[in-house]
């Protein structure tokens, strides 16, 4: 099996499992459009996966978190849904601090 051949079909195993984290799924997609041969793009990982491109372009926006983000969005802290939200704000440290601090936790 080529290194894509096998990204791939560990992705497609993951996918098969209920509990995947969204991040677990956005790093797998981001690995197969990262590998030099063969050249993925998003319609063709959606086509492997069984989802539509804008599910794959959606988890692949999930990978410029910066990395407190990241670590809430795996504590559980915030969902998917948070994540168009933060990228407004992920340059700003005061506008990042705030988001994870949300509206009714404790501002640092």
């Amino acid at each position: 099996m080529t290194d894509a051949e096998v990204i791939e079909a560990q992705l497609v195993e993951n996918l098969i499992r209920a509990e995947i984290h969204p991040m677990e799924e956005a790093e797998g997609f981001a690995a197969l459009l990262r590998l030099e041969e063969p050249k993925y793009t998003v319609e063709q990982i959606a086509a492997r996966v069984g989802k539509s491109p804008a599910f794959i372009a959606s988890r692949l926006k999930l990978t410029d978190l910066v990395p407190a983000v990241v670590e809430a969005f795996y504590a559980n802290d915030i969902g998917v849904g948070h994540q168009r939200r933060h990228n407004l704000a992920a340059s700003q440290h005061d506008d990042t601090t705030s988001f994870l601090a949300g509206p009714n936790r404790p501002r640092t």
